[in-house]
């Protein structure tokens, strides 16, 4: 056989089996890529953003400037505030500075070996590796918000953060995928104590402090299916 048509079988076999390739890759690995995809790209975004916002704002927020005491008019606390200026101030600045750390993280690929799409301990190591990245997609929204929880008898920790919301596609070879990315980073911490109350109540239904001789009975229901006498 001459070596031109030598070359040509090799050519033809070797388009065959990249056809093949592409064929098995879409009707078999893309969802399992995606999926591996989603998983280490939004991981990547997430610290991404959550290691921004920690080094550029909530290390250099101010408790006393964000928050506002209410008070009534026996000059006791009422509750708290978020101080408007404060908040657009730090929305707008954790905007720019996620959207900046989008965009480094856009420059980067992460590449996943396709034999963990296999789910083969055996293969997960072996093959070519796909390129994934990401893109974003959507403006970057940002809220400070406030989250309440009990701290022992009429005392409140109140926690203050900012909840970051933004679109980004997920990019693999021959598709694409968006997926959302939602993340909240504490920005301050405000205990409110309230007075404290004469009695309570324990867990049997028992009237305890200081004022417990003046507290009415309190019944307790039954458990459920409690058998009458």
């Amino acid at each position: 056989m001459p070596r031109r048509y030598f070359f040509l079988a090799l050519l033809a076999i070797a388009l065959f089996a990249a056809v093949q390739s592409f064929v098995y890759l879409d009707r078999y690995l893309r969802e399992p890529l995606m999926f591996l995809a989603k998983e280490r790209i939004t991981e990547m975004a997430v610290q991404a953003i959550n290691a921004a916002i920690t080094e550029n704002i909530a290390a250099g927020a101010d408790g006393s400037k964000m928050v506002k005491w209410r008070t009534n008019a026996d000059g006791k606390t009422a509750g708290i505030e978020i101080d408007y200026k404060e908040q657009m101030r730090i929305t707008a600045q954790t905007i720019a500075v996620v959207e900046n750390a989008l965009k480094e993280q856009e420059a980067l690929h992460e590449r996943i070996p396709i034999g963990h799409a296999v789910d083969s301990p055996f293969l997960s190591s072996l093959g070519p590796s796909v390129a994934v990245r990401l893109h974003p997609i959507s403006i970057v929204q940002a809220e400070v918000r406030t989250r309440q929880t009990s701290a022992g008898i009429n005392n409140v920790l109140v926690e203050v953060y900012i909840h970051v919301t933004t679109d980004i596609a997920i990019v693999i070879p021959f598709d694409r995928e968006p997926n959302r990315i939602e993340t909240d980073i504490p920005l301050s911490y405000v205990m409110v104590a309230g007075d404290t109350p004469l009695y309570y109540y324990d867990g049997n239904g028992n009237p305890v402090g200081s004022g417990a001789s003046q507290a009415p009975i309190l019944s307790l229901p039954e458990p459920a299916g409690a058998a009458g006498p």
